[in-house]
Parts: C-alpha cells; sequence; structure tokens
C-alpha cells in the first residue's frame, strides 16, 4: 500500500508540477470538539501537503477568514460544525462560505458521521440553497465503488477501490450532487463515498473517510484532486453568444408605402382627355371638339359613371357646350377624371354605327321589279316576233 501511494504521489507532482512553484493557501479546521484529536490532524496536514504541491496549511479552531484561500478542509469527526460555530441558513458565516466557494474555492466536508446521521448535511443545504435529499448510510459489507467522475485531476485516481465495513468509512445516498466514488445499490441508487456540488465558480466536496486509517485508496488521492482544481483556477466560460434580435429592425424597410403615391401619376391622363378630340370627326361643326370637355362636367356625378350617359352630350346643341369650358379645371383636381376620359372613347365608336344605317339603301335593289311591271298596253301591236306570217290574212 505504501507503493501505491508513493507511486500515485509521484504522478500527481510529476503531473502538476507547476503548481509547486506557486504556493496556495488552505486553512484546516483544528477544533478539539469537532475533530477527532492532533494525530488526526497531522495526518490530514501530511496528505494536503504530499498530494496538493504548493498547498500551504494552516490550522484554525474557528472558521478563518477565506478571502485569500483556495481550499478549506473541516473534518467533523467527534462533533457538529455547524453548532460548533453556531450557524444558520442566514448566518454571515455561511454567507462568507458561500462567498468563497462561488468566488472558485474548494469547500472539502471531511466524515460527519454521527448516530445514523450526517452532521455536514445542514451546512450542505445552506449553502446550496436546497434539499439534497441524503441520507447517511453505513457500510453493509465489502463493497467495490468505481470512479465516476474521470475528468481533470480526477482522472489520475483509481478506477476502482474496496470499502469494507469498520474502516472508519460512511456513505450517503443522494438525490443531488455527482458521485466520485460509487456503488449501485438497492434497486439502482447509487450509495457514495465522495460526492461533488458545484456552486459558482467552485465546488463543495464530502468525503466520506474519518481518516483514522490515513492512507485508505482513494480519499486522500480525492482531497488532493479537489485542491489542485481549485488551484488551477475555474475552466475559462464560454463567451457569450450575441444576441442578434435587434436585426429585426430592417423590416421597416419594406415600408415603400410611398409607392402608391405613383398611383396620382394618372393624374397625366388628362392629357390623353384631347384624344377624345377626333371625336369631332364625325360631327362636321368644329363646335365638337369642345363636347368631350363637358363629358367631364356630369364625371363629378357619381351616377354618370355609366358609359351611355355620356353619349347623349354630343346630340346637344354646340352653344351649351361652351360654357362647360370653365368648369374644366376644376374637374382636373378630383382623381376621377380618368374615368371619363375612357367614357369619351367609346362614345365615337357609335358615331361610326349611324354610318352603316345607309346600309338599308340597297334595299332598292328590288327597282328592277318596275321593268316587269312595264308590259306593253293592250291595245299595242303584238311584237313581231307575234306577228303572223305574211299572206296569212
Amino acid at each position: 500500500m505504501r507503493l501505491h501511494f508513493a507511486a500515485l504521489a509521484a504522478v500527481l507532482i510529476a503531473a502538476h508540477a507547476v503548481h509547486s512553484a506557486a504556493a496556495f493557501d488552505v486553512p484546516l479546521y483544528a477544533n478539539d470538539k469537532v475533530t477527532a484529536g492532533k494525530a488526526r490532524l497531522d495526518a490530514l496536514t501530511d496528505n494536503i501537503k504530499y498530494l496538493a504541491p504548493g498547498s500551504v496549511v494552516k490550522l484554525a479552531t474557528s472558521q478563518p477568514d477565506l478571502s485569500m484561500a483556495t481550499g478549506y478542509v473541516i473534518p467533523s469527526n467527534k462533533g457538529s460544525y455547524w453548532t460548533q460555530e453556531g450557524l444558520s441558513p442566514s448566518s454571515p458565516k455561511v454567507a462568507a462560505l458561500k462567498a468563497f466557494v462561488s468566488g472558485g474555492g474548494a469547500l472539502l466536508l471531511l466524515d460527519g458521521k454521527v448516530d445514523g446521521d450526517n452532521s455536514h448535511l445542514p451546512l450542505l443545504s445552506a449553502l446550496l440553497g436546497y434539499d439534497t435529499k441524503c441520507s447517511a448510510m453505513d457500510i453493509p459489507a465489502d463493497t467495490n465503488m468505481n470512479l465516476r467522475l474521470t475528468t481533470g485531476y480526477f482522472a489520475k485516481l483509481d478506477g476502482k477501490i474496496k470499502v469494507k465495513p469498520r474502516q472508519g468509512v460512511s456513505a450517503m445516498i443522494c438525490g443531488t450532487g455527482g458521485p466520485i466514488y460509487s456503488a449501485y445499490v438497492q434497486g439502482r441508487k447509487q450509495m457514495s463515498v465522495a460526492i461533488y456540488w458545484p456552486l459558482g465558480k467552485g465546488t463543495v466536496y464530502w468525503i466520506g473517510s474519518a481518516f483514522s486509517i490515513p492512507h485508505l485508496k482513494g480519499y486522500q488521492e480525492a482531497m488532493g484532486a479537489a485542491l489542485l482544481t481549485a488551484a488551477a483556477g475555474p475552466a475559462p466560460e464560454p463567451a457569450p453568444k450575441p444576441s442578434p434580435a435587434p436585426k429585426p429592425s430592417p423590416s421597416p424597410s419594406p415600408s415603400p408605402s410611398p409607392k402608391p403615391s405613383p398611383s396620382p401619376s394618372p393624374s397625366p391622363s388628362p392629357s390623353p382627355s384631347p384624344s377624345p378630340s377626333p371625336s369631332p370627326s364625325p360631327s362636321p361643326s368644329p363646335s365638337p371638339s369642345p363636347s368631350p370637355s363637358p363629358s367631364p362636367s356630369p364625371s363629378p356625378s357619381p351616377s354618370p359613371s355609366p358609359s351611355p350617359s355620356p353619349s347623349p352630350p354630343p346630340p346637344s346643341p354646340p352653344p351649351p357646350s361652351p360654357p362647360p369650358l370653365s368648369p374644366p379645371p376644376s374637374p382636373r383636381p378630383p382623381s376621377p377624371l380618368p374615368k371619363p376620359s375612357p367614357s369619351p372613347s367609346p362614345s365615337p365608336s357609335p358615331s361610326p354605327s349611324p354610318s352603316p344605317s345607309p346600309s338599308p339603301k340597297p334595299s332598292p335593289s328590288p327597282s328592277p321589279k318596275p321593268a316587269k311591271k312595264s308590259p306593253p298596253p293592250a291595245d299595242a301591236p303584238p311584237p313581231d316576233y307575234l306577228a303572223p306570217p305574211p299572206g296569212t290574212q
């Protein structure tokens, strides 16, 4: 076992030699009403220094100032830290512990077994802000535990450890946290001897060994890995993704509502209104040329909207046509002007229609009939071809 311990320590030291140059503080709670005594504290001090190179262990008989600390180790073998420090969920000391962990520190709670319960549970719930749903239990028999946390410094730990009764080790079954070493028991529940709970940038750890046997495989290494993780600093957080939500603002660009403004452009359509001028062609008198202008005069009244209404105005005598000349400027503003312009256009079409009206004149074609009616009078001499041959008389 000594050889294994030395080999593992050598691996940790070689792999993380960078930390030997950078010292970091690790206060160790040393109140004899809570810890098991000097021998236990000495063993813990050696383990911390050996497995967390660069650590500077400082004993504290009450909760110390943690502003410059990297880790804080609290062994509870005889009594309750919660009770001894007079803590409560709203206690300033609890707030200080929470700030320490949230800032990237490692809080290690060791052992805590007491009469089928665990004295660290009230502190865990106060720090995390929720019920950890943990229950303490004894080790019933020899049990193989598997390593569940295999990242970072914990990847160097042994993949399996054997836990036995009467080794000074207790276990817990928790509905929260992540197991470090555990085994499945009682219908797929995980019985763990080491668990962790992330909190802010740091982590709260519980390790079930009382360290009455100082160098049990797995527990001391887990403590060293936890301290080295805190000393290395929190992993860089991913940069927050920019929220491109405001980009929808360009949507107003499709507001080419001004484009409807071109609709008034048909206003030039009055210019086509002169086009009806050809309409006078049917009427010999030049007066009809202004006749299209009267057609707009009815346009203001919606009733003459039907095309037939404009057709009657052309027959109206030319004298009334001049008075409407004055109103044409007034109708131009209203948009309806374009509507009358098409109305006169059909009016010329009827004008050719009268031209076919004379077509009935071909009806005199029966005039040849009077030729048949010109028989000679009865007293007229018969034609030569009907005259009797000579000498018949």
